[in-house]
C-alpha cells in the first residue's frame, strides 16, 4: 500500500528497537531504552537516535504503468522512495560510562535490524511481563496492505563517516547507516481504469519513427538595382500567410498531423484543416495561418512535431489506428507587412500583427518591437490619443495592423534604404523604399 506520511516507517523501526533492545540480556538499564527520531545533536542522555537524513526515488521503479487514462499520468503512479538513516546514541555516566553505553545501545540496535531485515505483517516481537506479542506495522497503522520494508546496513568506510558530522561544531560519534526501502508515495486516485485486453496481436512497422531534422522557408529579396533573389531560411522564419517546411524522414502514413506549441500555450496545438499540412516522406509543409484550435497566432518562437498515423488491422477484424510522434523541431513565425507607404518623411507600415492578439499571453513590451530604417533603430514612443507629431528617427504602434514612423535625420533623398520589423525577435522580411 502507498502511503504520504514517511514518519510512519520511522515510527515502525523505533517501536521495532524499543521491544527489541528491551527484551535483550544484554541491556541493564531496567526499563525500556528512549528510542526517538531526533536529530544526533539533540539526543538526551540515554537515548538512542534514529535520524531519517536523506531520501531519494528507487530507480528500479521509475516510469511504471498508470493504473488508469487519466493526465498526466505520472501523479497517478506510485513514486518509490529510499529512505536514508542514521542511527546514533547518547549514553549517560561519568568516567567513559556514557560511552560505553552509546556503544551498548549501538550494538543492540544493529543486533534488532539484523535479525529483522525485511519488516511485514506478519513481523511480532515478544514482550516481556506477559504482554501480547508487538505486531511493528500494527502499532502503526501499516498492516494489512501487504507492505513490506527491506532494511540494509550500508557499508559506510570510516573515512566517510566523518562527512556527517560538523566538524566546527561536533565531533565525529559512533554511528550507523541503513537503508529503508521500498516506500511507495501515495498517488492521487484515478477516475478512469485502463481497458481490458480482449485479444492480442503483434503490428510491425517498416523503418524507425518519424523523425524531424529542421524547418525551412522559401523567400524572395527584392534589392533595389538588382535582380530579385530567392533565399531559403534554415530554421524557418515566415510571416503570417507564408509556407513553412518541415524536413526529415518517415513523415507519411495513412494521417500526418503537425503539433506546436510556444512558450507561454498551456499545451500543444494541432494544425487545423486552414494549414494546410501537407506530408511527403522526407518533408511536412503549412500554411501560417492567424489562429490554430482557437488560439490566436503571434510572433515569435515555435516548436514544431510530427504525428505520424500508421492504420493496421487487428486479429478480429477491425482496424486500429497507431500514432509515432517525432522529435521537436524550432521555426519562428514574423509579423506580416502588406503594405509601406510613405508621405514625405513619414512611412506607414500596414500587415498583421504589430499588437500582441493573445490576451492569454504577455503584451509586447515596449523593447519587443524594433524598427530599422536605413542601419539606424528608430526610438518607439507611446501612441495615446492626441500624441504629438513623431519626432526623427521615432515610431509609434497604432494599433494591431498598423505602423507610424518618421526617417531618421541624416537620410539621404533619393537613395533607397532598408526598412527591417522586429517583432519579438521575429524579423519580417526586409523592404525598401526610396525617401
Amino acid at each position: 500500500m502507498a502511503l504520504l506520511d514517511v514518519s510512519l516507517v520511522t515510527k515502525a523501526l523505533i517501536n521495532l528497537l524499543t521491544v527489541h533492545i528491551g527484551n535483550s540480556s544484554a541491556w541493564q538499564g531496567g526499563d525500556p531504552p528512549n528510542v526517538t527520531a531526533q536529530r544526533p545533536d539533540e539526543l538526551q542522555p540515554k537515548t538512542l537516535g534514529v535520524h531519517l537524513y536523506h531520501v531519494c526515488e528507487d530507480p528500479y521503479l521509475k516510469n511504471q504503468p498508470p493504473a488508469g487514462n487519466d493526465s498526466p499520468p505520472v501523479r497517478f503512479t506510485p513514486m518509490g522512495l529510499q529512505l536514508f538513516y542514521q542511527l546514533s546514541a547518547v549514553g549517560e555516566g561519568a568516567d567513559g560510562l556514557a560511552n560505553l553505553q552509546e556503544q551498548l545501545l549501538i550494538g543492540a540496535a544493529m543486533k534488532a535490524l539484523h535479525d529483522y531485515p525485511v519488516i511485514d505483517d506478519g513481523t511480532e516481537l515478544p514482550r516481556a511481563s506477559g504482554n501480547p506479542p508487538l505486531k511493528v506495522l500494527d502499532s502503526v497503522d501499516l498492516s494489512g496492505a501487504g507492505n513490506k520494508l527491506r532494511i540494509n546496513l550500508q557499508p559506510v568506510a570510516y573515512q566517510e563517516a566523518q562527512s556527517f558530522w560538523n566538524a566546527s561544531s561536533l565531533a565525529p560519534r559512533l554511528a550507523v547507516y541503513y537503508q529503508v526501502s521500498v516506500i511507495l508515495l501515495e498517488p492521487e486516485k484515478p477516475s478512469t481504469m485502463s481497458g481490458r485486453v480482449m485479444s492480442y496481436g503483434l503490428q510491425s512497422f517498416v523503418g524507425a519513427g518519424p523523425r524531424l531534422n529542421g524547418s525551412q522557408n522559401t523567400m524572395t529579396v527584392q534589392v533595389p538595382g538588382l535582380a530579385p533573389q530567392t533565399l531559403i531560411a534554415r530554421p524557418a522564419e515566415s510571416p503570417v500567410g507564408a509556407k513553412v517546411e518541415l524536413t526529415g524522414s518517415d513523415l507519411s502514413g495513412d494521417a500526418t498531423d503537425i503539433l506546436i506549441q510556444r512558450f507561454g500555450w498551456p499545451d500543444r496545438r494541432q494544425l487545423d484543416a486552414a494549414w494546410g499540412v501537407l506530408a511527403a516522406n522526407d518533408r511536412v509543409s503549412f500554411t501560417i495561418q492567424q489562429s490554430v484550435d482557437g488560439q490566436p497566432i503571434s510572433p515569435g518562437q515555435y516548436s514544431a512535431r510530427a504525428r505520424v498515423t500508421k492504420r493496421r488491422t487487428a486479429p478480429d477484424g477491425t482496424t486500429k489506428d497507431f500514432g509515432l510522434v517525432s522529435n521537436d523541431t524550432p521555426f519562428t513565425i514574423a509579423a506580416r507587412i502588406d503594405a509601406l507607404t510613405m508621405a514625405a518623411d513619414v512611412g506607414t507600415i500596414v500587415g498583421y500583427v504589430f499588437i500582441n492578439p493573445d490576451q492569454n499571453d504577455a503584451p509586447f513590451g515596449s523593447d519587443a518591437i524594433q524598427l530599422c530604417v536605413g542601419g539606424v533603430v528608430l526610438a518607439r514612443v507611446p501612441a495615446p490619443a492626441g500624441a504629438p507629431a513623431l519626432d526623427p528617427g521615432q515610431f509609434r504602434v497604432l494599433d494591431t495592423t498598423t505602423i507610424s514612423f518618421r526617417l531618421p535625420a541624416g537620410t539621404v533623398a533619393g537613395q533607397p534604404v532598408s526598412v527591417r520589423l522586429f517583432v519579438v525577435g521575429a524579423e519580417s522580411p526586409v523592404q525598401w523604399i526610396t525617401p
